[in-house]
């Protein structure tokens, strides 16, 4: 939801730049119609979002993880280690107890890998595709 709100008021900064020349918003760069670098700058800026977004919130990824297997026990004691949670602070206190901070990313790289790779590729085809279209709609 957050980066369809990005994209939504990316382009009505740069709609008010066109019908109003006179403004100037330094924060949003001018829209680049052509491809080329401008197709790396939205897969690099795009991973980096999804990278920078993931790391935030997997803390409670990995709590809400935690939580959603609490009923497995039976199934669960063979691969080490059985824990049991009364909620979310139970679980995020003994995390911190019995892991420390390092305990709240365990698992974090692989969901890093997903994140850049995903949220890149969605910033570069729906840059890609919007520039598409204003071209189309520029030739015709």
């Amino acid at each position: 939801m957050a980066c369809g709100f990005l994209f939504y008021v990316e382009d009505r900064v740069h709609d008010l730049e066109l019908i109003y020349p006179q403004l100037h918003f330094p924060h949003f760069p001018p829209h680049s119609h052509s491809s080329g670098s401008g197709n790396l700058k939205n897969l690099l800026c795009g991973s980096g979002a999804g990278v920078i977004s993931k790391t935030l919130t997997y803390p409670l990824d990995l709590v809400k993880k935690r939580l959603q297997v609490g009923g497995f026990e039976q199934a669960r004691a063979s691969f080490g280690q059985v824990r049991s949670y009364q909620g979310l602070l139970d679980c995020a206190r003994q995390v911190l107890r019995e892991e420390g901070v390092p305990g709240f990313f365990k698992g974090l790289s692989p969901s890093l890998l997903k994140a850049a790779l995903s949220t890149g590729l969605v910033f570069f085809w729906y840059e890609f595709f919007c520039n598409l279209f204003h071209r189309v709609k520029a030739d015709s």
